[in-house]
């Protein structure tokens, strides 16, 4: 199983907000890149894309058109060669990683796609260049080990209250929950008390383009949810109309908050994580311990069957070790 790796902290306002799209670029020439930027930005959102996702292809396409700007090549889109483009993907493969240089890529041809769509240009200059190779590396997960190290962290005396027993339990259900279901970090972090179903062990989650699902929890995770919403009715902010879930200091936890409390608990323990690492652990072990694919779809809410290589990769050599293990040939012998 890989071991997870070291990871630099980023420090965060645990009030942040959703991250939002790249700003476009003012270049030094006339150009009307930086407009249809713009208006590439308003129709993702349309489409009810992730600010994520809106936020990663706007800032692929303003790193394109200041790479424009920088190399005094053309600045209206109706110019744009795939020379151009290739040239600025080899610029990154310089500095980035293939895994980030691949992102770049696939932001750009969303743009040109949607330029092609509206009648900006007639062909995308990027239609016969191949994606950039991502190396092969089966992605890091975390070891039983590991979650029962930030478990440990977590724990306090029963007879302990005031802020220090409601963080314990607070913490505790987070990490069960990220360990248990591998939904994503805003997934969780947007929950209501009312999306909660202890009695069918059942949590409501709102996935990437508002599309609801219904995730299910095991026994452990109901009972760390149960003991949390206990002490989360005598927290001072846990009036009748608050109804997020996760509570903080000076209100309802947001996303980035999630990530700062996993990266603090992560130090006690002496270890490196994140929320998006407890996704690749969930995807991992419900392969390697022969789980359906088309089960684990619906469970992480995926459209596409791309993601099941992407979060694969770790699951499969495991996979083929234990089949090779009862299959040998050699053992076969006599």
């Amino acid at each position: 199983m890989p071991a997870a790796t070291r990871l630099k902290p980023r420090v965060q306002d645990e009030r942040q907000n959703a991250p939002q799209a790249q700003p476009m670029p003012v270049l030094g020439s006339p150009s009307d890149l930086p407009m249809l930027g713009k208006s590439f930005v308003r129709s993702l959102r349309a489409r009810n894309l992730s600010p994520a996702t809106v936020r990663i292809y706007s800032i692929s396409v303003a790193a394109f058109m200041t790479f424009l700007d920088r190399q005094r090549m053309p600045l209206m889109l109706a110019n744009v060669t795939r020379e151009h483009c290739e040239e600025w993907l080899e610029e990154l493969s310089q500095t980035q990683a293939p895994a980030s240089v691949s992102t770049r890529f696939r932001g750009l041809k969303a743009f040109f796609d949607w330029a092609v769509d509206d009648g900006e240009i007639d062909a995308s200059p990027l239609a016969k260049v191949k994606r950039p190779q991502e190396v092969d590396t089966p992605p890091p997960v975390h070891a039983a080990e590991d979650i029962e190290a930030l478990l440990k962290v977590c724990r306090v005396n029963r007879k302990a209250s005031g802020e220090r027993a409601f963080l314990a339990a607070r913490d505790t259900a987070i990490l069960l929950m990220l360990f248990d279901t591998g939904v994503r970090r805003s997934e969780l972090a947007y929950l209501t008390v009312a999306s909660v179903d202890l009695d069918n062990n059942l949590v409501d989650v709102i996935g990437k383009g508002n599309r609801p699902r219904r995730v299910p929890i095991g026994h452990k995770v109901a009972q760390a949810l149960d003991r949390y919403l206990r002490v989360r009715a005598q927290h001072r902010l846990a009036h009748p109309e608050q109804e997020a879930l996760w509570l903080g200091r000076s209100g309802p936890m947001s996303d980035s908050a999630v990530d700062l409390m996993l990266r603090r608990r992560a130090d006690e323990a002496g270890l490196q994580t994140h929320a998006h690492l407890f996704r690749h652990t969930f995807a991992h072990n419900w392969l390697a311990e022969g789980g359906q694919e088309t089960d684990l779809m619906m469970l992480m809410g995926w459209k596409s069957r791309e993601m099941l290589g992407r979060y694969g990769r770790s699951a499969a050599a495991e996979r083929a070790v234990k089949a090779h293990r009862r299959l040998s040939p050699a053992d076969r012998l006599k």
